[in-house]
């Protein structure tokens, strides 16, 4: 958040506040926004509303705990379905292309798309798991990690000896979807 957030951020604490019949002064608000500022507004409205409408802890006030664990367990939902959208389109051979920069970063921080593609039944929720904790970190990817078969077949053996062949039969290449196209608004939920 930035200090334009600040109005805003005031607001959507007070109305949920508000719910349970109180008020926070400023200091308090202040405080808040301290301890929440390295969260962007929406995440932090988004897990207000879901904080009101859980039925556990909804009884409650919300407290920047409950926030902070309610926005991690929104972006290991995301990183959780990047990975099983990966996992769908595993192809050894195809260099993928990735349109979520974090999806890619993560597959490099797991071994890369070779050593993915390699995983078995047996090591899915460990790897999986990994996945979500460096999506989460925002680990950059590495261009060597993220090659397919022909990629690395066509670098070892007929790019150093004849380069002009890589033009006519280029390596295949795999367009890999992680993110959704849908959007939410501020409290739709």
């Amino acid at each position: 958040m930035t200090k334009d957030d600040y109005p805003e951020f005031v607001s959507a604490w007070r109305s949920a506040i508000a719910i349970y019949g109180k008020d926070i002064d400023e200091s308090t608000c202040a405080t808040l926004f301290a301890l929440l500022a390295g969260y962007d507004l929406y995440e932090i409205i988004e897990a207000l509303n879901n904080h009101l409408r859980d039925p556990d802890a909804g009884r409650f006030q919300p407290k920047p705990a409950d926030i902070v664990r309610n926005i991690q367990r929104d972006n290991n939902a995301v990183a959780g379905y990047a990975f099983d959208k990966i996992l769908k389109q595993l192809n050894p051979y195809a260099t993928p292309e990735f349109d979520d920069p974090r999806a890619a970063g993560a597959v490099c921080a797991i071994g890369g798309w070779q050593a993915l593609c390699r995983i078995n039944n047996n090591e899915i929720e460990r790897t999986k798991a990994r996945f979500i904790e460096a999506y989460n970190d925002g680990v950059k990817p590495r261009a060597n990690l993220l090659k397919g078969l022909v990629e690395i077949d066509n670098e070892e053996r007929i790019l150093p000896r004849k380069p002009e062949l890589l033009e006519r039969f280029p390596h295949p290449v795999r367009k890999i979807t992680t993110r959704t196209n849908s959007t939410k608004e501020i409290g739709n939920g």
